[in-house]
């Protein structure tokens, strides 16, 4: 199944999350961190991390 997704809408979605998910989807999915580098850039424990991309994933899911 293909999805047409444009930049656009993901913009939108990602706007609509609390800053600290989108910094945190900016830093590992374009800025290529890693789950810890970005919990130490953000200073917080890596379990949070995973967490909120957990959120972002969910809110562009419902993109589809």
């Amino acid at each position: 199944m293909t999805v047409n997704i444009f930049a656009g809408q993901v913009l939108i979605a990602l706007g609509r999350l609390p800053q600290a998910h989108r910094e945190t989807a900016l830093l590992v999915y374009a800025e290529g961190y890693t789950y810890a580098q970005a919990a130490e850039a953000l200073a917080v424990p890596i379990g949070t991390v995973m967490s909120w991309l957990a959120t972002v994933r969910a809110a562009l899911v419902k993109l589809k």
